[in-house]
This record gives structure tokens, sequence and C-alpha cells, in this order.
């Protein structure tokens, strides 16, 4: 490699490193809002997660925990006897909506069992 090649190389690189060095500040300043925005963040999960433990704690103390498990039971009951009367009367006239609310039940009441931080998880 001539000697003028590697000055020109030289030039070349210097250029960059100019110009990354010029970008320098602005991309400092965008780490440093990541970095607050991350803080945000962290605060903010710590903060529900007290909150998530509080209403645990709080079901706990209640007894909650023992009526969503009966929910859970009835819930349970209630598909089966869906399914024998789906079977006994699936041929009368309006048994599908009756079955349709019924199962529109069971899905709302799995989910609210389901959305609470303690107790018993129903199937999926």
């Amino acid at each position: 490699m001539a000697l003028s090649d590697r000055i020109v190389g030289s030039q070349a690189w210097v250029t960059q490193l100019r110009d990354e060095l010029g970008q320098l500040p602005e991309t400092l300043k965008q780490f440093r809002e990541g970095v607050a925005n991350l803080k945000a963040v962290a605060e903010r999960l710590e903060a529900a997660t007290a909150i998530i433990e509080r209403t645990g704690e709080t079901l706990d103390a209640t007894g909650a925990s023992d009526v969503i498990r009966q929910v859970d039971e009835a819930s349970r009951a209630f598909e089966q006897q869906l399914r024998a009367a789906r079977e006994q009367s699936a041929s009368l006239p309006g048994f599908a909506l009756v079955e349709e609310a019924g199962e529109q039940l069971r899905r709302n009441l799995t989910d609210v069992v389901r959305m609470l931080p303690r107790g018993p998880r129903p199937p999926t």
C-alpha cells in the first residue's frame, strides 16, 4: 500500500471519528433519557407488585380464597350440568340460546377466578 493510500485512509478514519464524536453528545443525551425511563418503569413495576401482594394478603385475611374455590367448584358443577342438559334437551327450541348464555357465564366465572392473584386456577 502506497503512502498516499495510507494518508487518504487515515484522513477518512479521522473524518469518521470526528463524525462519531460529534454525535456523542446526542447519543449520551438519549442514553440518559433511556435510563430515566427505565428507572420510571422499574418504580411502577415495584408499586404494582406491592399492590398485587397486598391484594393477595387481603384475600387471604378475609377468607376470599375459600370463596374463590367455591366459585370455581360451582363453575365446574354448572359446566357438568350444562353438558347433561345438552344431551337431553339439545333439540328443544331456544336451547342454543340458553346453552350460549351458560357457556358465557362459565367463561366469565373462569376469567374472574383466573384474574385473582391467589387461589385455585381453573383448568384451561
